[in-house]
């Protein structure tokens, strides 16, 4: 099922009980809500469970049995048993609704789930992020579980109690993905004005507008939001061929689109560059390779004289180079160079590859670049 449409979008203005409760405790609510849908306590008829569980997870379940469905197993979201033909089966869920990945947890549970095999495991996340540190992962977006549910409640014979409960989740699933499509598909009007990105927002917004800019304060989606805008525009950059390793993270509630470059050293310390973009301006950055706490004089030393010279070389009008950081992250940021009054991924990737190119070339003439960076 396609996401709605802006226009026939859902009605932010009213939020339910489980939204409620889910801004207490985020993504745990959402995994028990899963794991009650898949329970022997679920309201949802055994071959409707089935279903839900086969489409999450790509394969074939209809024959099995759900035996049990668990959560917290060493920190992962959600553990569902199945039985099929008196053969065990297992589906492992890691649920991502705000956050991302960070050390390297899925490879971490890999080794955790190695006794339960066969295993299917799905990476479930808001924004359609990609798993980082396995392969064994597949990505699954809250727009697909939300079509799921649609699917499998659409015959009322599969919904057999609580049903304003499986509505009220049904609803609350709906305004979740319905504010990422709003940014991704229109980032001009729902990302920015305020609603997204720190703007006053402006007397002259749409009645509707003002309603989906609380709801995005009421639950602090703000910094998730941003995070799918710069998804949209790192996977435009990518896609145009410039061939530097991207993601997208956060620092202090800000998210942040980051590019890196090139590896490089400077007086036999291994440095990295690189382009940041956070609240809508761009930053190049340097930083010492690996970045651990504490850099050495020398790495402090390495990085403020290549990102002078990169300063120097790029020609363009910058601010100066931030503080030393203990970690020896710095960084300065071209003038001029970002958009103005717009939140078009067009205008913001021909923005970006541009100060990636100058960037680029800036390292060439250096001489600085030794290897890319995902290499």
């Amino acid at each position: 099922m396609n996401a709605p449409s802006v226009a026939s979008g859902p009605d932010f203005s009213r939020l339910t009980p489980l939204e409620y409760l889910s801004l207490a405790d985020r993504e745990r609510i959402h995994t028990e809500t899963i794991r009650w849908l898949l329970s022997d306590d679920s309201p949802l008829v055994p071959d409707a469970r089935i279903d839900l569980l086969s489409i999450l997870t790509g394969s074939d379940f209809h024959g099995a049995v759900i035996d049990s469905a668990s959560t917290e197993h060493d920190h992962l979201d959600l553990l569902v048993k199945a039985t099929t033909a008196g053969h065990s089966r297992y589906v492992a869920i890691e649920n991502k609704l705000k956050s991302a990945e960070h050390s390297s947890q899925l490879s971490r549970y890999d080794e955790y789930l190695s006794p339960y095999v066969p295993c299917d495991k799905a990476f479930l996340t808001l924004i359609e992020q990609q798993p980082s540190s396995s392969t064994a992962w597949t990505p699954v977006s809250y727009s697909t579980l939300a079509s799921i549910l649609q699917a499998v409640t659409a015959d009322s014979k599969n919904v057999i109690r609580n049903r304003e409960y499986v509505a009220d989740y049904q609803a609350t699933l709906g305004r979740l993905v319905g504010a990422v499509h709003r940014v991704v598909s229109s980032p001009d009007l729902y990302a920015g004005n305020g609603a997204v990105f720190p703007d006053p927002i402006p007397l002259t917004a749409p009645a509707d507008f003002h309603e989906f800019a609380s709801y995005v304060e009421k639950m602090r989606l703000r910094t998730v939001l941003q995070k799918a805008w710069m998804l949209q525009l790192g996977q435009a950059v990518s896609t145009a061929g410039n061939g530097a390793a991207w993601d997208v993270g956060e620092t202090r509630g800000a998210a942040h689109l980051g590019f890196d470059l090139c590896l490089t050293s400077h007086q036999h310390v291994q440095l990295l560059v690189g382009l940041q973009l956070q609240n809508r301006a761009f930053k190049v950055f340097c930083a010492p390779e690996p970045y651990e706490k504490g850099a050495s004089a020398a790495a402090h030393t390495a990085v403020e004289t290549v990102l002078a010279s990169l300063r120097s070389q790029m020609g363009i009008e910058a601010s100066p180079l931030t503080p030393t950081r203990d970690r020896g992250f710095r960084s300065f940021s071209p003038r001029h160079v970002a958009p103005e009054g717009t939140l078009s991924i067009v205008d913001w990737e021909v923005a970006c590859r541009a100060v990636l190119s100058n960037l680029t070339r800036a390292v060439g003439a250096l001489g600085l670049a030794v290897e890319r960076a995902d290499a």
